[in-house]
């Protein structure tokens, strides 16, 4: 026979373990929502940079010499590259964009991970970007 001091101790421990369980699930779900929502985020900060620059590539099509910047925030690492001497590749783990341009790009880096700010100038008929990261 169970004495009621120790049922007592093991109903106080069954509630104690039933409110662990229900916080770590809830640990685990709000911990997989911040992380989708992180990675939306930064799709939609892509597709937007995507736009900016190749809106910013347009309009240089028109100027012999000019020089403009573009403030970008990614969330996570993104990469950019040339894929041939007028199109530009950037992307992130999830999404990928071509941004395309008359002139020749020449690009100064490979990968951002924080905000920066891009540098675009066009000189000789060649677009050179180049990067620096904003400090906080």
């Amino acid at each position: 026979m169970i004495s009621s001091k120790a049922q007592i101790s093991l109903e106080y421990l069954l509630i104690a373990l039933a409110v662990i369980s229900i916080l770590s699930i809830l640990i685990y779900q709000i911990t997989n929502l911040y992380s989708k929502n992180i990675t939306a985020i930064d799709n939609l900060e892509l597709k937007n940079t995507h736009k900016d620059l190749q809106n910013t590539l347009n309009l240089l099509k028109l100027q012999p010499k000019a020089i403009t910047t573009l403030t970008i925030n990614p969330q996570t690492e993104w990469n950019f590259q040339t894929t041939t001497q007028n199109t530009l590749k950037i992307n992130n783990k999830n999404k990928e964009y071509i941004v395309t341009s008359n002139n020749i790009v020449v690009l100064k880096f490979k990968k951002i991970k924080t905000s920066a700010t891009i540098t675009i100038e066009k000189s000789n008929n060649k677009i050179i970007l180049d990067y620096k990261t904003l400090e906080k």
